[in-house]
């Protein structure tokens, strides 16, 4: 399965996530993307570097296209964030960071057991690479 495959067919088509995109690690790119997604210059960089100091999403927040997420848990594994009814969830999986963007339609706990499955995977394919 692509990576992209992992944002259109187990986020996006079941309306688990407004957007959603993975972003390798190692050279701050993105792998794959809703269409909706974009990120500002620096922000990718940024986003890479919270997993390293995850309590500065709670006192600085995340800036993702301009807008500013104000982190509430946050760990070396996952970040919540919101901006009003809005939010988003990160995981760190291994190689990638797979986000998922919500709205006030979605709910958090579904949002973040859909991001945290995608997260899953990737580790599994990953630990298999390695054998």
């Amino acid at each position: 399965m692509s990576y992209q495959s992992y944002i259109d067919d187990n986020l996006i088509v079941n309306n688990l996530v407004t957007e959603a995109c993975i972003i390798n690690v190692e050279d701050e790119s993105l792998r794959a993307k809703s269409t909706g997604w974009k990120f500002k210059e620096g922000e990718i960089t940024t986003i890479v570097n919270l997993f390293e100091q995850p309590k500065d999403a709670i006192t600085n927040g995340i800036i993702i296209n301009g807008a500013v997420y104000m982190g509430y848990k946050a760990d070396c594994k996952s970040i919540l964030a919101k901006n009003g009814d809005c939010g988003i969830v990160l995981v760190k999986s291994g190689t990638s960071i797979i986000i998922g963007y919500y709205d006030e339609f979605q709910t958090l706990g579904n949002v973040s057991m859909a991001v945290e499955h995608v997260a899953f995977d990737l580790r599994y394919l990953n630990d298999i690479k390695k054998i």
